[in-house]
């Protein structure tokens, strides 16, 4: 059967967390659109976020012998939709991020995140210890990551392939991936760093790099959204100024303030204890599946409940990290508080596939 479950009771943690968080997330939109012109954002975000429940609640009803093919089919799902972005794909200018289906709009890129850890976490879970040390054996793993990474990078979109990539290495880490194996990774990637500043990025995403430490070096331009980030963060203060009052939001000082830098937003209207609220959250969350994994009781579990664990920790990582000017900007929002249905689905489905997994109570323990 493909789906299958004696109790929910266990969801009731993680849905609750969710729940907290889109929330939040509705109640910041409302006030960084308040200003803006943009109608009708509230209510798609609302519908979105009931979606992206309901797939969480599904997905980890999903029988354990059916995870392969569910994990498998949205790899390939991701694949497909990502050569659709590069062929009919939209977006400002020359950047093509999102396809467009009568209605719907959805982001690709998201989906793959979901799709890369869930497949490399079946495909973990059958390699042996010893083959996780020999990189031949892990060529297929890579494989299942570079692919999707190279066209992602194509549309363009460097942070997003970034977050995969990481992703990806995390898992092997865990799989056991030993020192030569790291080492021989890492002079790759060191080696590879000056093709892609020259080749794989686009002016504007080198400008940021370079802006991003002195960002009043070109604080009309490149550095603008970092300087008026972190000055809105700091208004905030220790319990921030209310909800709708925040000056620089509602004056629409911050460029991108119901996206990437909601957490602005947030941290100018709740200060810094709000802020450390949220952040909480998303610590929690993470939590649920870092212990899932730690308790698991075969290696898919362990892997995707892991997947689950570093997918939240990178897009906190990085987002936070951005809106307080401490990293470069790359466009990485943050699940189930940013605006957007995209990132917030990929996120419940791979965490109902990660709760799934948990259920053996009418199986065996390996897939």
């Amino acid at each position: 059967m493909y789906f299958e479950r004696k109790s929910g009771t266990e969801l009731v943690a993680p849905l609750t967390l969710m729940a907290i968080v889109m929330v939040c997330g509705l109640l910041n939109l409302s006030s960084s659109t308040a200003t803006s012109g943009f109608k009708g954002l509230l209510a798609r975000q609302f519908i979105w976020d009931m979606f992206a429940a309901g797939i969480f609640v599904a997905t980890a009803f999903v029988g354990r012998r059916s995870l392969k093919t569910f994990a498998y089919t949205i790899y390939a799902a991701s694949l497909l939709s990502l050569i659709g972005v590069l062929i009919h794909g939209t977006g400002p200018g020359d950047v093509k991020r999102w396809l467009t289906l009568g209605p719907l709009r959805f982001q690709p890129s998201e989906l793959t995140k979901a799709g890369v850890i869930s497949v490399m976490a079946v495909y973990l879970s059958t390699v042996t210890e010893k083959e996780t040390r020999d990189l031949s054996k892990l060529l297929g793993t890579m494989l299942v990551s570079g692919v999707p990474v190279i066209l992602i990078a194509l549309e363009p979109d460097i942070g997003t392939a970034g977050v995969v990539l990481l992703s990806a290495g995390c898992l092997l880490l865990i799989a056991g991936l030993n020192k030569r194996t790291l080492l021989i990774l890492t002079i790759a990637g060191i080696v590879a760093m000056p093709v892609v500043w020259k080749y794989g990025l686009k002016d504007y995403q080198k400008k940021r790099i370079e802006t991003f430490l002195s960002p009043e070096k070109d604080p009309m331009g490149a550095g603008y959204q970092s300087i008026q980030s972190k000055i809105t963060v700091g208004s905030g203060g220790l319990w921030g100024k209310g909800f709708r009052k925040g000056t620089q939001t509602q004056l629409r000082f911050l460029p991108e303030q119901h996206t990437d830098f909601a957490f602005s937003v947030w941290a100018e209207e709740w200060g810094f204890m709000g802020s450390l609220f949220v952040i909480a959250m998303y610590f929690f969350l993470a939590l649920i599946y870092a212990e899932g994994a730690a308790s698991a009781h075969s290696l898919d579990t362990l892997f995707l409940n892991a997947g689950v664990c570093i997918h939240i920790t990178l897009h906190a990582f990085f987002n936070l990290g951005m809106v307080a000017g401490m990293l470069p900007v790359v466009g990485l929002p943050l699940p189930f508080f940013s605006y957007g249905g995209s990132t917030a689905i990929a996120t419940a489905l791979l965490m109902g596939l990660a709760e799934a997994s948990k259920n053996v109570s009418l199986f065996d323990a390996r897939l």
